[in-house]
């Protein structure tokens, strides 16, 4: 990448650096909140040298060309797998020069700052969106003076570590729009014309088992409408894509702001497609002429977390979602033509046969819409350090694990997330091999568009793999998994399943169409209620009934 001004003099040089954030890793999304960060350097006067690990010929010596006379450089992170990388760059940095500044940023440094600033390549460490403080840093540092008072900042100083306060999460609307043209973002396109960009941050939710709590808990903030729509129009304009993945954690927490966006995009007649995400909570109030307006606007799809089938479980981890109303919250969204993309977690704290068999049970009942209307991602419950499931979880002392309260920074660099994490030792271990039975092969064959694409070549084996579908779909609904011969007959002759849906990158065509007639229930389940007359209080209330009968049910069967 060249390297970045907005005035002919600058005052220093500071170099920021992305690193790989998994090897093959797909889609290549740009780092956009690195450069929300060189956005706010640049208005202040310095010059800006951004390199993406990912993309750019030999990243590696171009860092090495540029450090000399930088004031620092900045390397992104994330636990699980770009943490690794993180410290590999900033190892590289003091291997060629001792004295370079370097500064850890992005989720791993915000979640794990007592960690960060322990390694010996590492001298300070930033703590949530670095709009605000990295100005004062580099202000600072370009003046040789102390960190010392600079909120969301932990720093190496003279033989000792400076641990500054750390506030809340900072309001959006007071940052600078980024440059989109100036940080390349043509080059992060996908085919079918996608790119990423966002409009908040943080969540307004409270789910026990994520770690966006951990580092802003229930706060959010967000881009006026106007705002928004300029960034689209500019990304648009810059780049030539034509839909985007917005990647708020949910962009339905204001309804108006929701309305407001749609309106103006229809205004402008900005050509445009979307994905995003929302919160059940959130999204069911949305009303029929909103989410037509949501539709007509350009939504293509909404990703929304149910998580598990069971009111239990979804109850335990405060996912705020009435699991029994949710399909119906899906149709509503289907028949306006927008497609969902649902979340589930299996392998949760405490879950039996039972929660499995309902969330298999809900996702069966959804499936029945299509795989066009609604697309699926699984993963398997990872207790993540310092969420409050994660810290419940790692400090027990329950078959051979041995219970945990603090992680040094090395054991966080090398703690598995998802893929490598297969001990589940906080379930029984007969339902430990139920999840991963399901989640290796039984689940994937039934609820992944692009399960069959693993025979592609071979007619004979799509044939028995159509034909396991079938008694995957048994197995599914019962929740048995005993003698596995069709995951057993996959790992000697298949190729492994899919772990994921698309992320969105789907060509124009892969739409969904309003239905005809607005209102009209495919399968004659009975509609939602309008939700601006549904109150909170009144889901509540439904929420801790259906609680108590799972509770109740619960005790019967023990």
């Amino acid at each position: 990448m060249p390297k970045l001004a907005l005035a002919p003099e600058t005052r220093g040089k500071v170099i920021l650096y992305f690193p790989t954030v998994w090897v093959g890793q797909f889609p290549m999304w740009a780092p956009t909140c690195m450069w929300a960060i060189g956005t706010a350097l640049l208005h202040a006067g310095y010059e800006v040298v951004m390199i993406d690990e990912r993309m750019d010929h030999e990243p590696r010596e171009e860092l090495k060309r540029e450090m000399d006379g930088a004031l620092f450089v900045g390397v992104s992170g994330k636990l699980g797998g770009q943490c690794v990388f993180m410290e590999e760059v900033c190892a590289f940095v003091k291997q060629h020069d001792l004295d370079c500044t370097v500064l850890a940023g992005g989720w791993f440094a915000g979640l794990y700052p007592d960690q960060t600033i322990t390694s010996e390549n590492i001298d300070i460490a930033v703590i949530g969106p670095g709009d605000y403080s990295i100005v004062e840093v580099a202000d600072r540092l370009l003046a040789g003076e102390s960190l010392e008072g600079v909120e969301n900042v932990y720093a190496k100083e003279d033989g000792r570590v400076i641990k500054n306060h750390v506030g809340d999460l900072p309001r959006i609307e007071n940052t600078h729009p980024i440059q989109w043209k100036l940080f390349g973002m043509e080059r992060y396109v996908h085919p079918h014309g996608w790119v990423n960009t966002f409009t908040s941050r943080g969540c307004p939710g409270g789910c026990t088992f994520c770690g966006v709590i951990c580092l802003d808990p229930r706060r959010w903030t967000a881009l006026p409408p106007e705002r928004v729509v300029d960034d689209f129009e500019a990304v648009v304009r810059d780049t030539g894509a034509e839909a985007l993945q917005i990647m708020d954690t949910d962009f339905c927490a204001s309804i108006p702001r929701v309305v407001r966006i749609s309106e103006l995009i229809l205004e402008r007649g900005l050509d445009i497609r979307f994905n995003i995400l929302g919160r059940y909570y959130t999204v069911r109030r949305m009303t029929d002429e909103q989410l037509a307006l949501l539709r007509r606007a350009g939504c293509n799809e909404i990703e929304i977390g149910l998580e598990s089938g069971s009111q239990r479980i979804s109850d335990q981890v405060n996912k705020q979602c009435d699991v029994e109303d949710f399909p119906n919250l899906v149709r509503r969204l289907v028949r306006h033509g927008i497609r969902v993309r649902c979340n589930i977690i299996l392998g949760f704290p405490n879950e039996t046969r039972r929660d499995l068999r309902d969330t298999f049970e809900k996702m069966l009942d959804l499936r029945r819409l299509g795989l066009n209307a609604v697309r699926f991602q699984m993963f398997r419950f990872t207790p993540i350090p310092d969420a409050p499931d994660g810290r419940r979880i790692l400090a027990l002392t329950v078959r051979h694990h041995v219970g945990r309260s603090e992680f040094s920074y090395k054991e966080l660099l090398e703690f598995p997330i998802n893929e490598t994490l297969d001990d589940l030792f906080w379930l029984p271990p007969a339902h430990e091999r139920t999840v991963n039975r399901a989640y290796e092969f039984y689940a994937p064959l039934v609820f992944y568009k692009t399960a069959l694409d693993t025979a592609k070549g071979r007619p004979i084996w799509r044939q028995v793999l159509k034909l396991f579908q079938q008694t995957a779909k048994w197995r599914l609904a019962r929740g048995w998994f005993g003698f596995p011969f069709e995951l057993w007959l996959n790992r000697w002759f298949g190729i492994r399943m899919p772990r994921g849906a698309d992320e969105g990158i789907s060509p124009k065509e892969d739409q969904l169409q309003p239905a005809p007639e607005m209102g009209q229930i495919p399968d004659g389940l009975p509609s939602l209620p309008d939700p601006s007359r549904d109150s909170d209080a009144v889901l509540v209330k439904r929420q801790r009934e259906s609680s108590a009968r799972s509770g109740k049910a619960s005790a019967l069967a023990k």
